[in-house]
Parts: structure tokens; C-alpha cells; sequence
């Protein structure tokens, strides 16, 4: 199956149509993709501002319990503080009336401050308070009324020494009872001022009563506090009311800690309000992201395809132009092509000059044998001295001849194969073949270099570069000067230098500067095309003071 071959009108619909129609697209899947991204972000947003509200819901929670017991101890605290004082102001009436007086102050700071007062002595015997003394003695030893007991308790009171709080908790009823003692300054008598008996359950569900209801309340809180009392089934603020109700349950989904030890749940919640409002907040924030990415992609969606659309106004005026400069570029190809043909056609006339070369030294190589036979017979026959000489030039030119020969069909021979040989050798076949004057001199300097290419054709560039050289000296004396320096092969003549437009063309094909049919222009050019193409190196040449020098880079 062929494929299909597009054509420059086709090229042009291509470049014109697919990257609009590619941009939409893209535009499509990008307002998509968006939409799905920012949906996501928003809902994972909302997941994590719930989490993170549960969490400081938890804390929140905690804290409030925290510093509501914070706030109980307080109060315990200035409850005992009063306590002390008391004692110590009776301290100062026993100091100064010793008995006298102190019973009526008892009563008085009693009725007045609702604060209870026991008084014993060293020796165990009780001053005032009896029957309060009886209620810490059943408190401590389980009711039991017995005198001894009696005696346990002030002894155990006594024991405590000087300045000592005590708290008296009942945990069957619940309640909380503190008490302050102190020795007066003569070791004679104990002193102790009690507060009355607080139910303990009482003095915390009313601390949380009050902290709730100290709380700011306002309908944007994210959170409130409530009370669930399990014990009489009521629950206060459940529905951030700051009012008792009577509850049944509660929601689970709250947080909330349990008291077992006065039977109360302290709980939070969040309020739906808030939280919506929350939720809202962020949907919106995500629609604005949204709406201003989709104005975006638009945006730049708009810019490319004004650049799209100038692109295509270019392309078109580009393939006009091509178009229209197409001739010409194909004509040049042709020239182009038709010199390539016209230098195949010369490598193909030196290679049948090289064949018929061959054959002429095939039928020459037979009679110059039998030439050199003749001289030997002449030699062997004739016993003259003065006929060595003759005979030793005539064997020379013979093998001369034969040398001759032997260069011109290996010469035109084209090589087939790449393969090591001596460029000085080389350059040594191609003087040989050079046919120069006596005015010319060629000078060969270097060492022998081994390289791999093309043994024939390099030498073909070397004669093309010698006869080049042989012309610009003409008849006038002169040298040409070539020498080998690892890969560097340098070839001066000292004709004159040339213009720098004709140093600039002289590797081109048909140029020429020699008139007539002297000149054909494929010379160099093939020398060129032999040295950088098949050698693999470069060539160029350069003016110098007293000639031209051709430099090659192998």
C-alpha cells in the first residue's frame, strides 16, 4: 500500500486549520479539567475545615472542663481562706479574754458568716462544738458513735498540727465539708472553724451553669457548651438556649466527656450556622477561583488564536512565495545535477582512458621485450667496450618506457576499495605522471605517512593541484615546493597570487581563469570533492608573498 505523498496546497490547509481546531479542543478539556480540580480542592477543603473543627471542638472541650474545675478549686480556695481568717481573729479574742468573751464571738462570726467552729484542748476535752466533732468522727470511722472514736478523731485532728486545711468529702451524699485548725500561742487550746456541708455535685453543675452562661453568646459562634444531668434527666443550653429542658438523648455525633462522679455530661456542639456559613464561605472562594482559571484559559486561548491566525496569514504568504521562487529552485537543481552528470561523464572518460591505456601497454609491453632481447644479443655478440654505455641507456630508457606505463594504468584505474598507502609515494606516482619543464623545479619534503582511502583518486588530486601549478608559473623559473607534516600537506608554487574572488571560486565547477578550451573547471573541483568527500579531510588554498599555496587536512 503507497502512502499518501502531500502536496504544498495540502501542507497549507494542514497549518491552517489544524492548530485553531487543536486549540479549541485544548481549551475544551482545559475549562474541564478545571472545573474538576477546583471541585475537588473545595471538597477537600470542606473535609479538612470539618476535621479541623472537630478537633478544636475536642480541645475546646477539654479546656472548658479544665478551667471550669479550675474556677471550683478557686472557689474552695477563698472558701478556706475566710476560714482562716476566722480562726485567727478568734486567736487574738482567746489571747487577749483568754475564756472570757470568746463563746459570744463564736456565736456571732457564725450567724454572720455562716461558718461553724470547733474548740478543744490539748487534752482532748471539747470546748465547743460537740456535735460537729460527732459528724467528722461517723464521717471517718462509718458511723460509729463509740467515745473512743470520739478520741481518735480530735487525736487525728490534733496530729495535724499547727495551721492545717482539712476537707471532709462524703461520697455516698456527695458533699464537701473544709475546715481550718489552729494551736493557740499558749499550746492550750485548738481552734477550727468548719464551712457547712456543700453538696459537692451542686457546687460543680453550678460553676458549669455559670461559666455557660458567662459565655458570649451570638448566633455566628461556631461552638456552645451544654450540661446533660443523667441523674434527674434534664439537660441546660442543649439547644443554645441557656434554659433547662427536659432531654431524652443526646446527639452522638457531639463531643463530649462524662463525669461519672457527679453523673453530668459536658458536651460541645457546633453551631449549624456558623459551620454553613463556613462551608459557604469556601464555595464561594472556590467558584471565584473557578470563574477567574476559566477567564484565564480564555484569555490565553484568545491570545493563541490571534497568534494562530497571524501564523496562518504568514504560512500563506510564505507558500506564495515559495511558489513562486519554485522554478527558479528547480532549475538551479537541474544545472546542479546537470554539472554532476557532466563530472560523471569525465570520471567515466578518465576510467576508459585508463582501460585503453591498459591496452595499449599490453600490446607495447611485447615489443619492448623483444627490443631489450635484441639489445642482449647485440651485447653478447659484439665485444665492444664503448657499446656497455649505449647499451646501459638504451635498458634504462626501456625500463623507463615500461615504468611509464605502469603509472598511467594504475592511474586512471579507479580504486574500488579503501586500504592503507604512502601519501609520499603517492605524491612521488603523481610527479612522475606530471610532464614539466626545466624550468620548474619540484621540491618533495616529509617522512612517509601511512593513511586508509583511495590510493588512485588521491593522486588524481595531487595532479590536478601540480598542473594547476605548472600553468601559473608558465614559461618564467620557478618551484613548487611540497611538504609532508603529520596529515598536513602543504603545495606552494611561486606563480603569481590571485585575487581573493577568484581564491573564493577556484573549487567551483566550470570555473575556469584559462582561455580557450585549455580549461575545463573540474579539476579543482574534483580535487575538492576527492580530498573532502573520499579522504575525508579539507582543502583550501591561500595566497602567499612570493606564490600560492594549496593546504590539505587529512
Amino acid at each position: 500500500m503507497s502512502k499518501k505523498v502531500y502536496k504544498l496546497s495540502d501542507i497549507e490547509k494542514i497549518l491552517t486549520y489544524i492548530p485553531p481546531i487543536f486549540l479549541l479542543i485544548l481549551t475544551i478539556i482545559s475549562v474541564f479539567i478545571t472545573y474538576f480540580v477546583m471541585d475537588y480542592k473545595k471538597n477537600s477543603k470542606i473535609t479538612l475545615m470539618m476535621q479541623k473543627e472537630r478537633f478544636l471542638n475536642q480541645k475546646r472541650l477539654d479546656d472548658y472542663i479544665q478551667n471550669t474545675h479550675q474556677k471550683i478549686n478557686k472557689t474552695l480556695s477563698e472558701a478556706q481562706q475566710e476560714l482562716q481568717k476566722s480562726v485567727h481573729l478568734l486567736k487574738g479574742v482567746y489571747s487577749t479574754t483568754r475564756y472570757k468573751g470568746l463563746r459570744s464571738h463564736l456565736i456571732e462570726i457564725e450567724e454572720k458568716e455562716n461558718i461553724l467552729f470547733v474548740i478543744f484542748d490539748k487534752n482532748l476535752n471539747i470546748y465547743y462544738g460537740d456535735e460537729l466533732v460527732k459528724n467528722i468522727q461517723k464521717l471517718i470511722f462509718n458511723k460509729k458513735t463509740e467515745k473512743k472514736y470520739l478520741e481518735l478523731t480530735l487525736l487525728y485532728i490534733s496530729s495535724q498540727g499547727k495551721d492545717s486545711s482539712l476537707s471532709w468529702r462524703d461520697d455516698i451524699d456527695k458533699t464537701i465539708q473544709l475546715s481550718y485548725f489552729d494551736k493557740t500561742d499558749d499550746g492550750e487550746l485548738f481552734i477550727g472553724a468548719f464551712s457547712l456541708v456543700d453538696s459537692l455535685r451542686n457546687l460543680t453543675l453550678d460553676q458549669y451553669v455559670r461559666s455557660i452562661i458567662t459565655q458570649p453568646t451570638f448566633p455566628k459562634k461556631e461552638y456552645y457548651f451544654w450540661i446533660h444531668d443523667y441523674e434527674k434527666r434534664n439537660s441546660f443550653n442543649m439547644h443554645n438556649r441557656e434554659s433547662w429542658d427536659i432531654a431524652t438523648s443526646i446527639n452522638t455525633k457531639d463531643h463530649y466527656r462524662n463525669l461519672r462522679k457527679y453523673q453530668l455530661l459536658i458536651g460541645i456542639t457546633e453551631n449549624p450556622k456558623a459551620i454553613e456559613g463556613k462551608k459557604q464561605n469556601i464555595i464561594e472562594e472556590f467558584q471565584n477561583k473557578r470563574r477567574f482559571a476559566i477567564f484565564i484559559i480564555f484569555l490565553i486561548a484568545t491570545l493563541l488564536l490571534t497568534v494562530t491566525t497571524l501564523f496562518s496569514s504568514f504560512i500563506k504568504k510564505q507558500f506564495n512565495i515559495y511558489n513562486n521562487q519554485l522554478e527558479s529552485i528547480v532549475k538551479d537543481e537541474i544545472e546542479k545535477n546537470e554539472q554532476k552528470q557532466k563530472l560523471l561523464i569525465q570520471q567515466n572518460r578518465l576510467a576508459a582512458m585508463g582501460e585503453m591505456i591498459g591496452a595499449i601497454a599490453h600490446q607495447w609491453r611485447q615489443p619492448l621485450n623483444n627490443i631489450s632481447l635484441i639489445i642482449h644479443f647485440v651485447k653478447d655478440n659484439i665485444k665492444e667496450k664503448t657499446f656497455d654505455s649505449f647499451f646501459k641507456q638504451a635498458k634504462e630508457q626501456i625500463e623507463y618506457m615500461s615504468q611509464t606505463i605502469d603509472d598511467f594504468r594504475d592511474f586512471h584505474k579507479p580504486s574500488k576499495n579503501r586500504e592503507p598507502f604512502d601519501i609520499k609515494g603517492a605524491i612521488k606516482s603523481a610527479i612522475s605522471i606530471l610532464n614539466v619543464k626545466e624550468n620548474i623545479t619540484i621540491n618533495l619534503e616529509g617522512t612517509h605517512l601511512y593513511i586508509d582511502g583511495y590510493k588512485n583518486e588521491f593522486q588524481q588530486a595531487i595532479l590536478n593541484i601540480l598542473s594547476n601549478a605548472r600553468d601559473a608559473i608558465g614559461d618564467k623559473t620557478g618551484t613548487i615546493n611540497i611538504k609532508i607534516e603529520d596529515k598536513k600537506i602543504t603545495i606552494h608554487n611561486s606563480g603569481e597570487p590571485l585575487e581573493k574572488e577568484i581564491l573564493d571560486k577556484m573549487f567551483e565547477p566550470y570555473f575556469t581563469t584559462k582561455s580557450g578550451k585549455k580549461g575545463t573547471g573540474i579539476g579543482l573541483y574534483m580535487t575538492k570533492a576527492i580530498i573532502e568527500e573520499s579522504m575525508g579531510g579539507e582543502i583550501y588554498a591561500s595566497n602567499e608573498t612570493n606564490g600560492i599555496t594549496f593546504t590539505i587536512l587529512l
